[in-house]
């Protein structure tokens, strides 16, 4: 039988109360025009929130700051690798869901144009590139986090 501990109780709790507001509070009145402010909000700030703040005052354990990058890294890359895709494989930007503006792969497809890379390559740039680059990062940063779990 599965047993639940009080920290993962507290965590679970913490989690739900920080939804509701989240999602009651925060999306409806921060939604922003500027793709990189939703991305930063609400990809990165979650993540912060949640994985590392959360479980940090939950549990007196805080995530060292290499390995918070590094995590953030990984689901990064497995943002931009899951759908929905932000990119069409002419180049051009997709929208039309709820802050699709501020997925991985939107924000990395407005760098690839702003460093000049349309078309097919922009599409490789953020569906090829920016994955392994990001999991490769990833791994250098989290060498030890398995080792320690």
């Amino acid at each position: 039988m599965l047993k639940i501990t009080k920290n993962e109780l507290k965590y679970i709790l913490g989690a739900t109360i920080l939804s509701f507001i989240w999602f009651q509070y925060v999306i409806p009145n921060f939604v922003s025009t500027n793709p990189f402010t939703n991305f930063l909000i609400f990809n990165i700030g979650i993540f912060l929130i949640f994985q590392v703040l959360l479980k940090g005052f939950i549990t007196n354990k805080f995530m060292p700051f290499i390995e918070a990058i590094g995590l953030t890294l990984l689901f990064f890359a497995i943002d931009i690798i899951a759908p929905p895709y932000a990119v069409a494989r002419t180049g051009e930007l997709l929208s039309g869901l709820t802050l699709t503006n501020s997925g991985g792969d939107y924000i990395m497809a407005l760098l690839g144009q702003g460093l000049g890379i349309h078309g097919a390559f922009l599409y490789w740039f953020v569906y090829i590139v920016t994955p392994a680059l990001s999991l490769v990062l990833a791994t250098i940063l989290l060498k030890d986090l398995l080792r320690r779990i």
